[in-house]
Formats: C-alpha cells, sequence, structure tokens
C-alpha cells in the first residue's frame, strides 16, 4: 500500500532531485556533500561512517582492513602508472624487457663513456642538468692536462629500483641502481705517464641514474629516445 513520504523522505528527495534540471547547477558531489551537511539522515550517515572508520571492534577492524586491502588491490600502483605512460609512446615497452636492455647496453656504455669522459656519448645520454656537472668536472681535468684512462672492469647488479611520476607534470621516471669493479687512472696529456691513480688500484662504486623517455627522439638510434635525468655516482671503496 502506498503510504505518504515522511518529512525526512521528503527532504532527501528535495536535496537529491530539486536542482536536476538546472545544466549549470551543482553537482552530485556538491549535492551530496550538501545533502550530508545539512539533512539529519546524511548525518546519521557521516556518523555511522565515522565510527566504522574509528571502530577498535575486532570483527569491524577486520572488516575494515578487508575492504582496505580489496580497494589497494585494484588500485593502480604508480609503477603501473609509469609503465602504462611508456606503453602509450611505444606499445612494444616491458620493463622486463627494459631490464635486459639496461643490463647489457644502456648502463654499460653509459658507465664506460663517464669513466673515460667521452663527451660525444655522454652528450647523447645524458640531459642537460647531469651533462653540465660532468662537464665542469672535466675541464678542471683538462686544465690540469690530464686524460682520463679509467677503465670498467666489471658491473654487476644493475637493477630497476623503482618507477615515478616526477611532479608537477607526470613526468614518467625510471631509478636505476647498479655496482662497478673500476679502475680510476688518468694520464699527462703530452707525456702518457700515470699522473694520477695506479693501474692495479681496484675501486668498487655504487652509481644512481633516473631514466625518462622523449617521443621526439625516438630517430635516436643510440638511445632510442631514453634520457639520463640524473646521474650519480656514490661512494667508491678499494676493492679487495
Amino acid at each position: 500500500m502506498w503510504k505518504p513520504l515522511s518529512k525526512d523522505e521528503e527532504n532527501v528527495r528535495t536535496e537529491l532531485v530539486a536542482t536536476e534540471h538546472k545544466a549549470t547547477g551543482p553537482s552530485f558531489d556538491d549535492k551530496w556533500e550538501n545533502f550530508k551537511l545539512k539533512n539529519p539522515i546524511g548525518k546519521v550517515f557521516v556518523l555511522v561512517k565515522e565510527r566504522w572508520d574509528e571502530s577498535e571492534n575486532g570483527l569491524i577492524s577486520l572488516i575494515r582492513t578487508i575492504v582496505e586491502k580489496v580497494v589497494g588491490f585494484f588500485a593502480e600502483t604508480e609503477q603501473a602508472k609509469v609503465v602504462r605512460q611508456f606503453k602509450q609512446m611505444d606499445p612494444s615497452f616491458r620493463l622486463t624487457d627494459f631490464q635486459k636492455t639496461l643490463t647489457n647496453y644502456i648502463v654499460p656504455e653509459l658507465l664506460d663513456a663517464y669513466v673515460k669522459n667521452d663527451e660525444e656519448i655522454l652528450k647523447n645520454w645524458l640531459s642537460e642538468a647531469p651533462f653540465n656537472v660532468w662537464k665542469a668536472t672535466n675541464k678542471q681535468f683538462v686544465q690540469q692536462g690530464v686524460f682520463s684512462d679509467s677503465k670498467i672492469l666489471d658491473l654487476r647488479g644493475v637493477e630497476v629500483v623503482t618507477c615515478k611520476l616526477l611532479q608537477p607534470s607526470d613526468v614518467p621516471v625510471i631509478v636505476v641502481s647498479c655496482r662497478a669493479q673500476e679502475i680510476h687512472l688518468y694520464r699527462n696529456i703530452k707525456t702518457g705517464k700515470v699522473a694520477a691513480g695506479t693501474e692495479d688500484n681496484i675501486q668498487l662504486s655504487t652509481y644512481a641514474l633516473v631514466l625518462t623517455r622523449n617521443p621526439e627522439e625516438f630517430h635516436n638510434e643510440v638511445t632510442d629516445g631514453w634520457k639520463v635525468l640524473e646521474f650519480a655516482r656514490g661512494g667508491s671503496r678499494p676493492f679487495h
């Protein structure tokens, strides 16, 4: 049997549908927030939710934990967002395949060029900021009349540490780390004699780099559009 609406039900109906015909009126979210603040039923809903969020009851806490985990499971992780952006640039992109490219090509070439101060290769890979840092350092060696004869002997532990979206423009980046056994050696430009370091002094160094990809440079046969935004060599210690 039909029954007339109660006063509270009339209020609910009025709050939710009164402005539906106005194309420029408040959004549904705005109406819902307004409903929660002004209507008695809405206030009860808010109170129940607060008690749900704050409850220490074992059963409610368990249910809340399960709900949060399910929601988290379906939420897109930051790594997934980064991979999705790279796949939008290149549908064939796979993070596992890129890991192999890092290990077999990008990191060895970059580190070898770095210890040898190979400007041409570094300019290909490094973005403006890290390239300028390297250039300022290399300038000091040139002024001292020495050149690098350093070598990478072994490269290990190349791994993707994390994937991030850099704010404020959500630039997708991949953070990579590795370890290298290397010899730091500098020779006199004129004589070729050793000016600093020794040929048997093997150092173990750690490196970190941050890469992104520029679709406008896909034509670059060396980098395939990949660019190093940050590059750093951490501490070095004698390798025994």
